[in-house]
């Protein structure tokens, strides 16, 4: 049987340095900080997509050339500052491992998912993965 997981908010708690670097690229644009609750609410579809809506809720129509990037590189300086596998992942993944194939299917781009996956200790069980 293959069990397929997801990162953020499945396996990892990640929403407080994602909603750091979301607040940063908004006030770096005149916009206001989130809180997390309300960078959650915006995630969920790709950092792509958080940002159009971090853009938005700065006030802009469109989010401005390499604001994508921009909010990739705040993320990357602070992705290691709260981010933690939630309890019991470990151990689930742990167990689950001698009897079940496991694959990772997440929206976060390849490089912060592999970091995130190492920091984290979770990079040992999934041998395939699809990033975003």
């Amino acid at each position: 049987m293959l069990l397929v997981f997801d990162l953020d908010g499945t396996l990892v708690d990640s929403i407080h340095d994602l909603a750091e670097a979301a607040s940063d690229l908004s006030e770096s644009y005149g916009g206001a900080r989130f809180d997390d609750e309300a960078v959650c609410r915006m995630g969920g579809e790709g950092a792509a997509v958080l940002v159009e809506r971090v853009m938005a809720r700065a006030g802009h129509a469109e989010a401005p050339p390499g604001a994508l990037e921009r909010f990739l590189a705040l993320y990357d300086e602070r992705m290691f500052d709260t981010t933690r596998a939630y309890p019991g992942v470990l151990d689930t993944l742990g167990a689950l491992a001698d009897t079940h194939a496991m694959a990772l299917l997440t929206n976060k781009p390849e490089d912060s998912a592999r970091k995130v996956l190492a920091h984290c200790g979770l990079d040992r069980y999934f041998a395939h993965a699809i990033f975003g």
